[in-house]
């Protein structure tokens, strides 16, 4: 019996976010998904997933496995389908994205399936000690070369002393995994290649040494930038843009910031969807902010501005949140909170953020909003009683929007 990592304390809504349900057939039992515009495979399951499922079932890989992780589990299709073949094995889902997350507990639990644990993580970060004996993953290519290759050759590190793997990725950078896989010492027993992807499983290599930093290989280049006249040191991250130039929204957003708050004092700030942090980066130089929330269902994005904070020097009071969750406050109120916008189809985005900001803005705050215009536009339009708009400037493609919280 494996110690489970932390799940989140209950299920957020989800319905808002289903664009349709799927059924498909595995180890002679119907299942049920629900899907969404939010995350991977929206409209069916994905070949590579198909192709990963068919070989499994041939080699009848979840056999005895006692426990098993879907890790990227993006709506928990491998998860779901490898436990409903082996009855009462412990099954585990971890993605960096929040809402995958959820969706694969939500989709376990309607085929009848209680998940053992599930929450967001990267790769194998902070599992150190637990053992699954089965481990299976849709690799994603954007992950970046060295996260994949880490992550292949780590791979020992989390498996039982019987322990076996099953990956599946796209073709081009599928000599790369069976390198990392070879070179960890694990024994391939299945390869099979298919028109876009390939599957490559096998059993348990010889575990590396802990690594003394978990996330450093994630760290792509560091620089140093300067945004609106604040200069700071950041690291790009394999998974996240904006590792070589700020982005034409941060960009915007900083000079929006700095005319919002005009001589008021800014210590307590929050931000969604921070990218690597160079907003983040930016307030704190300009304004020596004290407390600071994170939003973002990507726990890359609020791991990355932590780490890039701390390496410059600069230590608010951090917390984070995925934004899952609406009903969240801040006690006292913030005194500017900034949103970058991520908008899913047929999904209400909008009111969220407004209530989100509505919740937790202090009296006479500001609220900055940069998107692209015509979402700007659908934005403002929805303005809620008890903010009034300041100004709007546009640039590069983006449109700013600067509020005020009436008092």
């Amino acid at each position: 019996m494996i110690e489970p990592f932390a799940s989140p304390a209950r299920l957020p809504s989800l319905d808002p976010y289903i664009h349709k349900s799927v059924s498909f057939r595995y180890s002679g039992r119907e299942l049920r998904l629900d899907l969404s515009h939010a995350l991977f495979s929206s409209f069916d399951i994905d070949r590579g997933t198909r192709l990963l499922l068919k070989v499994l079932a041939r080699s009848r890989f979840a056999e005895g496995a006692r426990s098993l992780l879907d890790l990227g589990c993006g709506v928990g299709i491998l998860g779901i389908a490898l436990g409903s073949a082996s009855p009462g094995s412990e099954i585990h889902f971890r993605d960096r994205d929040a809402l995958a997350a959820a969706f694969a507990a939500r989709n376990a639990r309607a085929n009848g399936l209680e998940p053992a644990s599930w929450g967001t993580g990267l790769t194998l970060a902070g599992l150190a000690g637990r053992r699954f004996d089965r481990i299976v993953s849709n690799v994603p290519a954007k992950a970046g070369p060295p996260v994949i290759e880490d992550f292949v050759r780590r791979l020992p590190s989390a498996l039982s002393e019987d322990g076996r793997f099953a990956l599946v990725v796209v073709n081009p950078i599928a000599p790369a995994v069976r390198a990392a896989a070879l070179a960890s010492g694990a024994e391939i027993h299945e390869e099979e290649a298919g028109p876009g992807h390939t599957v490559i499983a096998g059993g348990r290599g010889t575990e590396l040494p802990p690594a003394a930093d978990e996330l450093a290989v994630y760290e792509r280049c560091r620089s140093a930038f300067e945004l609106a006249g604040i200069r700071y040191p950041l690291s790009g991250y394999w998974g996240l843009p904006d590792f070589d130039t700020p982005s034409y929204a941060a960009v915007l957003a900083a000079g929006l910031c700095a005319r919002a708050a005009g001589d008021a004092v800014i210590r307590r700030v929050s931000i969604g969807n921070p990218g690597p942090g160079h907003l983040a980066l930016y307030l704190c130089g300009r304004f020596g902010v004290e407390r600071l929330r994170l939003v973002s269902r990507d726990c890359l994005q609020t791991a990355a501005t932590r780490r890039n904070l701390a390496a410059a020097g600069f230590s608010p009071e951090l917390s984070e949140s995925d934004g899952l969750e609406t009903g969240e406050s801040f006690e006292g109120g913030f005194d500017l909170i900034v949103e970058f916008p991520d908008p899913v189809p047929e999904f209400d985005w909008i009111g969220p953020i407004w209530e989100r900001a509505s919740r937790s803005a202090a009296p006479g705050s500001a609220f900055v909003m940069v998107g692209r215009p015509t979402e700007a536009g659908r934005f403002d339009r929805r303005k809620p009683s008890g903010w009034t708009r300041a100004f709007e400037r546009k640039r590069d493609g983006f449109s700013g929007l600067v509020y005020r919280r009436e008092g």
